[in-house]
């Protein structure tokens, strides 16, 4: 016998014959496909108490770029205190990649973007970003 939880989704119990499997996935299917986030049929968004985006100076010097092994990158990694990340890019504590993309500038250049691969990883309480670019510059990061 399926449950119906409190936003209207159902939850199919142990011992449900096909039938009703497939019908409450077909049900939850247009349940997500209708939801508008006001509350009734799924969690409300509150659109002012989402950031739009948010700017974490990262200070580094030439000592702080390490050579990749190549002549075409450097590499730099910096570990961030998970509690330096804004609140809204992260899920349970932990940094979240998928809820934000982060676009580098260079903060001796009037901000001008700099293109790079970077790569996150993530240690319970603090967030590695490793950073390979083939010019050393002075990073601020822009959360968006």
């Amino acid at each position: 016998m399926s449950t119906t939880l409190s936003k209207g989704y159902k939850l199919p119990s142990a011992g449900d014959d096909s039938t009703t499997w497939m019908s409450n996935i077909e049900d939850n299917i247009q349940r997500l496909n209708d939801h508008d986030h006001d509350g009734t049929d799924s969690a409300l968004i509150d659109g002012s108490k989402i950031s739009k985006s948010a700017v974490v100076e990262v200070s580094t010097s030439d000592g702080d770029w390490v050579d990749g092994g190549s002549a075409t990158y450097n590499r730099y990694s910096y570990v961030f205190d998970n509690s330096d990340i804004p609140a809204n890019f992260l899920v349970d504590g932990t940094s979240s990649s998928e809820l934000c993309d982060v676009k580098f500038m260079d903060s001796e250049n009037n901000d001008e973007q700099v293109f790079v691969k970077y790569v996150w990883a993530n240690t319970g309480s603090s967030t590695t970003l490793t950073v390979y670019t083939p010019e050393k510059f002075n990073m601020k990061l822009l959360f968006v």
